[in-house]
């Protein structure tokens, strides 16, 4: 019996696998349904698109055909217009020649005729002309005058004329040659602008203008300037402001006016290759603004003094805006020559010599920003040579040889591309003027760095220290210490008026208070709005009109409720009238106050004594603190003994403050920073620890005015460079 269990029990095993796979067939048939029904839809779809595309193509053909032959007709227009200008292009030039010939026979008869009148005038003058005695044998007064007023003309060109002629005859000289005019106009170092604004105001004035055109002084200009050097160019450009003209000038080869200048160097045996040079030319890019013009140079840094501007080589100059899109478009020739300039070759004693260029990047700091499409020292990260941030970073915090993360021609290039925050202070779409010069040959102006740091840490404290010789506590120069000066002088002025108008209407007051007691009221002429209820109105006295001071402004009197002036309840001065405005002012008349005519006036002249010393009082205020600031104004400008001892050393050492700014220039602090110049004006102080620290200061700023220069220094010069810095930061704290 235990088979026929298990065998029931395959049986039911067998009967369920057939179940599942017949479930299992029947899944697969409504799949094969399914996929069969898609297949039709997708071929009918098919189908419809390649019936539509085929519409498509035969009316694309269609029109390709209609296109073709409206081709074909416009061909054949344009050949019949073809010809027919050409007909009519050969009667123009049969017509132009008629008209030529016309005119040169209209332009030889009327020659003819004018030639004929001018001999009939002629003649006619010398019938007409009447026999008189010379001018210049004329010795009367009266017979000269006479003379001269018979040649008189209603013309406002006439005596213009006059004065030419006697100029042409060079009887009077009173015009400029076209080459005199050229040596003013260089000498003075005008501008095209400013030489055609003169020449304006002339013509506006109705004076005679000595100066020729602009135009000959440019034929002067082409004659002697060196067209084979130099081309000068003048274009219309339409910047912000408005069209304008601009003058381009720019040197045609630079290789071989470089070549030619070093050569130079070398014969005279000025060409040096120091240590560590590795034989290589040092040539610094410069650029600068200065008036209207942008000047571009390169500086030669082989030489003794290579701060020197005899070693300078002009690339090109324009009148129009300071930046690298403008310098591009107008001197674009001259930056793709430096850019290729990569080596010269000179003549020796011993043959032909190739010499390598090491170039460097100099001028002012806006130069260097615009070169680099920075966004300048303004920006977060104003360094061009790295990402640490500038603004908000004290002198004394600064650490020399601090590690940070420094920018590359490739980093300007990359951050140029970027967006808001990631660019770095790079601006956006901006490249590099000179890519064959690293961040690491960025030579920042020494002039400009040395003016700024020796005119406020020294010359500054040097001018401070001889005002304060000549009076001590005399306050340094500042706007904001001028302006406080100035202010305090006008309040006490400002003082002054009020007492003043204080005192002339109490005078008024008083006057009108004694005709009262003496009952000889003078009506007056005085409207006012409504009648004042006091016993004795002021302002019913004449001398009351005198009076401008105060006006009529009436208020109730807490005591009686009457409707009276100001005035006339005993509000007389400025200080009063403010405590009258007051919120817990208590307004009350003469009558509440108990106050009867006699007292009323002994109070009137208790107050003008008191206005009378107040203003002298106040008077003597001012002429103290006016006397204060012209003295303080005096030695400001300069004019203490000390400060004139100082300022005639410095001009003996060819050193004179601008008169605007009272600032040094570049090569006037050079000559300042000499260890002999800087004993001799300092000589003139007592000796304090100050004086030392500004002298050693200014000392260590001339080393590095020296060291300070576009070329690669030794490692001795680094290390001397760095202990100036150092010292010069030490000194400044």
């Amino acid at each position: 019996m235990p088979w026929i269990h298990v065998r029931m029990g395959l049986v039911s095993r067998i009967v369920d696998r057939a179940n599942k796979a017949n479930g299992e067939l029947e899944r697969v048939r409504k799949q094969m349904s399914q996929s069969k029904m898609m297949f039709h839809g997708n071929l009918k779809l098919v189908r419809e698109e390649r019936d539509k595309m085929k519409g498509m193509l035969k009316e694309a053909l269609h029109g390709n055909m209609v296109l073709s032959r409206e081709n074909e007709d416009l061909r054949q227009k344009l050949s019949i217009a073809e010809k027919q200008v050409k007909i009519l292009t050969r009667d123009v030039e049969r017509l132009s020649t008629e008209n030529r010939k016309r005119k040169s026979e209209l332009y030889q008869s009327k020659e003819k005729e004018k030639e004929k009148l001018a001999k009939e005038r002629e003649k006619w003058e010398k019938q007409q002309k009447p026999c008189r005695k010379p001018f210049d044998s004329l010795t009367n007064y009266f017979a000269q005058k006479s003379r001269t007023d018979e040649g008189q003309e209603d013309s406002e060109h006439f005596y213009m004329h006059i004065i030419k002629e006697l100029d042409r005859r060079m009887v009077h000289k009173s015009l400029f040659t076209p080459l005199e005019a050229f040596c003013i106009y260089h000498s003075l170092e005008w501008t095209r602008q400013m030489y055609s604004e003169l020449k304006r105001w002339y013509k506006t004035l109705g004076m005679l203008d000595p100066f020729p055109s602009l135009e000959q002084v440019k034929k002067v200009e082409d004659s002697v300037g060196s067209k084979e050097l130099f081309t000068v160019e003048e274009k219309r450009v339409v910047g912000a402001k408005g069209e304008k003209l601009v003058t381009v000038v720019q040197l045609n080869n630079v290789v071989e006016y470089v070549t030619t200048r070093v050569q130079q160097l070398y014969d005279s045996e000025k060409l040096e290759f120091p240590d560590g040079c590795k034989g290589k030319l040092w040539l610094a890019v410069m650029g600068d603004k200065g008036s209207e013009e942008v000047k571009l140079c390169l500086a030669i840094g082989n030489v003794a003094r290579p701060n020197s501007c005899h070693h300078l080589i002009p690339l090109g100059y324009y009148t129009d805006d300071e930046n690298s899109a403008t310098l591009l478009e107008h001197l674009g020739n001259v930056v793709e020559q430096v850019n290729q300039l990569t080596s010269v070759t000179i003549e020796t004693r011993s043959g032909p010599l190739t010499i390598k260029i090491q170039q460097f990047l100099g001028g002012d700091m806006k130069f260097m920003y615009e070169m680099l499409g920075h966004q300048g020292g303004s920006s977060t990260l104003s360094c061009m040579k790295c990402y640490a941030p500038g603004r908000g970073v004290c002198m004394h915090a600064y650490v020399p040889r601090s590690p940070v993360e420094r920018r590359s021609i490739d980093s300007y290039a990359s951050d140029s591309l970027k967006k808001g925050l990631a660019r770095k202070n790079v601006k956006e779409g901006s490249m590099v003027v000179f890519p064959q010069i690293s961040t690491d040959n960025l030579i920042p102006s020494t002039l400009h760095i040395l003016m700024g740091l020796c005119q406020k840490f020294a010359f500054d404290e040097l001018k401070q220290m001889a005002n304060e010789q000549d009076k001590a506590g005399v306050p340094k120069y500042s706007e904001k210490e001028k302006k406080k000066h100035e202010a305090a002088i006008a309040k006490l002025e400002e003082e002054v008026e009020v007492v003043s108008s204080d005192l002339k209407a109490m005078e008024c007051i008083d006057g009108a208070l004694e005709n009262f007691l003496a009952c000889r009221i003078d009506a007056s002429q005085i409207d006012t709005d409504q009648e004042c209820l006091a016993k004795m109105c002021l302002f019913r006295d004449r001398s009351m009109e005198n009076s401008s001071s105060h006006g009529f402004q009436k208020d109730v009197c807490s005591g009686c409720k009457k409707l009276i002036h100001g005035v006339c309840g005993g509000i007389w001065i400025q200080q009063q009238w403010d405590q009258y405005h007051s919120p817990d002012y208590v307004f009350l008349c003469f009558h509440c106050q108990g106050l009867t005519g006699p007292r009323i006036q002994h109070q009137s002249k208790q107050t003008l004594t008191f206005l009378e010393k107040e203003k002298l009082e106040i008077e003597e205020k001012l002429k103290v603190a006016t006397e204060e600031y012209d003295h303080v104004s005096s030695l400001w400008k300069g004019k203490g003994n000390t400060r004139k001892r100082l300022d005639n050393i410095w001009k003996t050492l060819g050193a004179v403050p601008s008169p605007h700014k009272q600032t040094f220039t570049g090569n006037h602090t050079i000559r300042l920073l000499k260890e002999a110049a800087i004993e001799k004006y300092c000589d003139i102080f007592p000796p304090s620890s100050k004086l030392s620290h500004i002298k050693e200061f200014l000392k260590n700023m001339g080393k590095f005015a020296l060291l300070c220069v576009p070329r690669d220094l030794t490692d001795d010069e680094i290390v001397e460079l760095d202990e100036c810095i150092v010292i010069a930061l030490r000194y400044c704290n």
